[in-house]
């Protein structure tokens, strides 16, 4: 890579690290705590439900939820332009 961008191939490339927080607000907690318990009310069995809340916490449906990547987007788009806003040279036209 160092080579590419000594010979002009690429531009370098720059990481910048960022947090990306992953937040259950009490709200849907309590929701999905009153879901489960409308499902035992109505016969689930405890291994249903647990079996349901081990996949509803997987790290996939977690990550993939809507608003989180919305706010992911918002972020990165954010960050972008203002990184270009004070280096021209990154957003030169080819």
């Amino acid at each position: 890579m160092d080579q590419a961008v000594a010979d002009n191939i690429t531009v370098p490339i720059r990481y910048h690290p960022r947090i990306a927080k992953v937040l259950l607000n009490q709200e849907k907690a309590k929701e999905i705590e009153a879901y489960y318990a409308r499902c035992a009310d109505e016969g689930s069995t405890s291994e249903d439900i647990m079996k349901s809340k081990k996949a509803m916490s997987s790290l996939e449906i977690i990550l993939g939820e809507k608003d989180r990547l919305e706010k992911l987007a918002v972020d990165i788009h954010d960050h972008y332009v203002a990184s270009v806003a004070n280096d021209p040279d990154r957003c030169r036209k080819l």
